[in-house]
């Protein structure tokens, strides 16, 4: 449904200036695939609805994630206006200190970050209605308003929309991912719980490297938790959990499940003693200290190795000093 179709039929003339929110808030198939009166026919080329395509719609947040902080920092160089002939007066007011040559560099900046994003107040529904437009208004597109007499916009709208829309294809994205759910979950939603929930809102953004390094964070949080000592550096701890001393009243250790004779749980024992250690120092350091953003699979790999860990120690048992007197 396009914007004067929705204008004419929620609208009906009224101009509020609010926020436009659909009774579906993610659209519908018709808006997107075209006249859904007729059947698709064998040999009609096959139209995929974007909001289906989860790595789409990621990407999609991401570049509103950077439009967002890119229109931030061109604000920090303005003041709001707040009592200048408001509704005549631009929005936002240069500060008296603010280098024009830098402003117009972040206003460059801001145009390029607002068209990569030009596809989210669509995708979902986003629009604004303000006072006086015969249509609905795209925040995204037309936020230089903000800096120009008779603003159709505040930065406060800018923003909020950015909000909304993130927040809508969040929802998207998660209702994407629950689609292929009778598909073998080898995503990374499948990944340790401890790993993902960590790592997730960094994902859904295309921040890769954060996504590790967060996930990296969650799960040493959790080996401190246990030995209680959260003034250990990183990598002692690891080297401290797994040690293959005996657990003494302030050092406790995990241990494998079974007879410490056996030789399969030697073998773990002394394979997790080099494994956490190993990853802290190959994927947690690189992602902290590193400049370099991962690709989605290098990230994909490296979080299933950290969840792979993580489920390994839900199977241990917590061994304390007072257990072996």
């Amino acid at each position: 449904m396009s914007p004067a179709v929705w204008l004419a039929r929620r609208a009906e003339g009224k101009r509020v200036a609010a926020l436009v929110a659909d009774d579906d808030v993610h659209g519908s198939s018709n808006r997107r695939s075209g006249n859904a009166d007729r059947q698709h026919q064998i040999g009609d080329p096959v139209v995929v609805d974007p909001a289906s395509n989860p790595a789409y719609l990621r990407s999609v947040a991401q570049a509103v994630a950077r439009f967002r902080q890119a229109f931030e920092a061109f604000l920090n160089l303005h003041v709001e206006n707040t009592t200048m002939a408001r509704g005549i007066a631009p929005a936002v007011i240069p500060r008296a200190e603010a280098d024009p040559a830098e402003i117009s560099k972040l206003e460059n900046q801001v145009a390029e970050a607002a068209g990569a994003a030009g596809d989210a107040v669509s995708l979902t529904n986003s629009y604004m209605m303000v006072q006086g437009m015969g249509a609905p208004l795209d925040a995204i597109a037309n936020w230089q308003t903000v800096t120009r007499p008779k603003p159709l916009l505040e930065a406060k709208d800018v923003l909020g929309v950015c909000s909304l829309a993130m927040g809508r294809l969040d929802s998207l994205i998660r209702k994407a991912d629950a689609s292929s759910s009778e598909a073998p979950q080898l995503g990374p939603a499948a990944l340790h719980a401890t790993v993902w929930d960590a790592a997730a809102r960094y994902w859904t953004m295309h921040l890769f490297r954060d996504a590790v390094r967060v996930a990296c964070e969650a799960l040493v949080a959790r080996v401190k938790g246990i030995n209680g000592h959260n003034e250990l550096a990183d990598t002692d701890a690891w080297t401290q959990i797994f040690s293959d001393q005996s657990p003494t009243p302030s050092r406790p250790r995990l241990r494998w499940p079974g007879s410490p004779t056996d030789l399969e749980v030697r073998t773990m024992n002394a394979g997790l003693g080099r494994l956490a250690p190993g990853l802290q120092m190959t994927i947690r350091n690189p992602s902290t200290h590193g400049l370099e953003d991962f690709t989605e699979q290098e990230a994909f790999e490296q979080l299933a190795a950290l969840s792979m860990l993580s489920r390994w120690m839900d199977r241990c048992e917590v061994v304390k000093a007072e257990d072996q007197t």
